[in-house]
């Protein structure tokens, strides 16, 4: 534990008390004058940039549409040595699996009626500990089955998607 504090000076009488009471709220006042000016300060350099910023990203978000779009209608050629990507000049295009999620097999499942029908067969293995219990998703993904998943009323639901890595070196521009 660290040695504690040792005032600048010592106060010997109610006056005194009252002149640096004063000096405090002076402080005070110019702290939240000072934090003021930088807010504003921030708040106009922020205005400054946020309308090319915003530009940017919407000119990136087209230009990672166009590529998947031309991605998406031409991937049987681009695919055809089995990858699901395909290197360029300036970077990668390509499809990536997402990570695996559980998804009730069909409308007629809830997650309340999976849930009913997990613990009648497996009592309560895959759920969590909390005063109401709930599935625990990861652990049931991992240790069940195709045909046990469908069981219970469920799937391994894994989207595809497509993905742009820029290449910066190609540029001489780093990270």
């Amino acid at each position: 534990m660290g040695r504690p504090k040792q005032a600048s000076a010592q106060i010997n009488s109610i006056e005194e008390a009252n002149r640096v009471l004063r000096g405090l709220l002076t402080s005070e006042v110019e702290l939240e004058k000072l934090q003021g000016a930088m807010d504003l300060a921030r708040a106009e350099a922020t205005a400054k940039f946020e309308k090319p910023i915003d530009a940017q990203k919407a000119h990136i978000a087209d230009l990672t549409l166009q590529l998947q779009t031309f991605y998406m209608a031409n991937h049987k050629e681009l695919e055809k040595d089995g990858n699901k990507s395909v290197k360029l000049a300036f970077g990668i295009i390509g499809r990536r699996m997402g990570r695996p999620g559980l998804k009730p097999l069909n409308r007629s499942w809830t997650w309340a009626s999976i849930g009913i029908k997990l613990r009648s067969i497996y009592n309560l293995r895959y759920f969590r500990p909390p005063a109401e219990p709930e599935v625990d998703r990861e652990l049931v993904r991992k240790e069940l089955n195709d045909e046990q998943l469908a069981a219970c009323g469920l799937k391994v639901h894994q989207d595809e998607n497509f993905f742009v890595e820029t290449d910066r070196t190609t540029l001489g521009v780093d990270g």
